[in-house]
């Protein structure tokens, strides 16, 4: 049996669990209240009897009125059918306990409103209650599907990062090779870091930061070999970075954009200064670097990658970030501020 059948079999069993108990207590609960009249054993039988009628009112509504009518908007018909179904279905229920009770047919006939009045309420109850668990059951759908699709988007949008990345660590590696420089090997090794932990670690949802803190750095001093002697790179870290947990790879794009387009259109020496400050409920990430006077603005912006990051927090920390960028004459800053890691 596949598992299909097997989910279909268990909600079909749990809907009619649900049915079923509703119907012993209702049956239990008219039983109580017809003891105040009759013996034990006739108030359990006359409220088995008026239920077996109550449930075909309403199970005819459930099945054929609501469906064929009321979902179909035809209001004014629905409500005279329904009229008519809980008319009849008093008419026949005063005419069995007629034939089970002879000498009960003028009390019946005198409280046949009152019968009436028993049947709709036992309707009225029971669409209230279905009408209620289908409005959950939908917004229960409506979340799961906005959950789906939030975490498509965030799926997509870190595809796009991880060969964006990639291919900036790869130009980076063939300029060392055609310099012959003696670091290559080194850069090729922090390479196979850099797959390891997109191919094995990045696909999580949220990691430890301290991992994303190796990972920044790993990428540092690939810029420091880049740079060499030219660059004044300093990172520090500030608090419990052990213990905190974070979306991976949501920080590098900031790092990325301070060397490729800030610094990296620099010849003079340059400078990029990165803080991260970790506390138990919050983030801080500043990125401030040294850059070229008359560069595009947009350019140094970051493009494309910015766009991404800021559409990732808005799905990841909704009303829970908040990122400040500021492009100043001769120094580009970033801080990321994110509550509730």
């Amino acid at each position: 049996m596949t598992d299909a059948n097997n989910k279909f079999l268990q909600q079909f069993f749990r809907y009619r669990l649900q049915h079923i108990l509703f119907w012993i207590g209702y049956i239990w609960l008219q039983t109580i209240i017809y003891k105040r009249y009759d013996g034990t054993g006739l108030a359990f039988l006359n409220a088995l009897v008026v239920n077996i009628f109550h449930a075909t009112a309403v199970y005819f509504n459930f099945y054929f009125l609501i469906p064929r009518l009321l979902l179909l908007k035809r209001y004014i018909i629905y409500f005279l059918m329904l009229l008519f179904t809980v008319t009849l279905v008093s008419y026949l229920l005063v005419q069995v306990v007629i034939l089970i009770e002879p000498d009960s047919e003028n009390f019946l006939i005198e409280s046949f409103s009152g019968l009436f009045i028993g049947v709709l309420f036992t309707v009225t109850i029971t669409m209230v209650a279905k009408i209620m668990i289908n409005w959950y059951q939908q917004q229960q759908l409506t979340v799961q599907l906005e959950k789906q699709q939030i975490e498509t988007e965030l799926k997509f949008l870190k595809s796009q990062i991880q060969p964006h990345f990639l291919f900036n660590v790869l130009n980076n590696i063939y300029s060392l090779a055609l310099q012959k420089s003696d670091q290559t090997p080194d850069v090729v090794l922090r390479l196979s870091e850099f797959l390891r932990y997109i191919l094995y670690e990045a696909g999580d949802k949220k990691i430890m930061l301290s991992k994303e803190v190796e990972f920044l750095n790993n990428y540092i001093e690939l810029q420091r070999v880049r740079f060499s002697n030219r660059a004044n790179i300093e990172f520090t870290t500030e608090g419990v970075i052990s213990s905190q947990f974070i979306e991976p790879m949501l920080l590098i794009t900031f790092l990325e954009n301070s060397f490729k387009h800030g610094v990296g259109n620099q010849l003079e020496k340059v400078w990029v200064h990165i803080h991260l400050q970790a506390s138990e409920n919050q983030l801080t990430f500043d990125v401030k670097n040294s850059k070229a006077t008359g560069l595009n603005k947009e350019v140094q912006a970051g493009g494309i990658g910015l766009e991404n990051v800021k559409r990732r927090l808005n799905l990841l920390y909704p009303q829970q970030h908040e990122l400040k960028i500021e492009n100043k004459e001769i120094e580009y800053h970033v801080q990321l501020k994110i509550n509730k890691l």
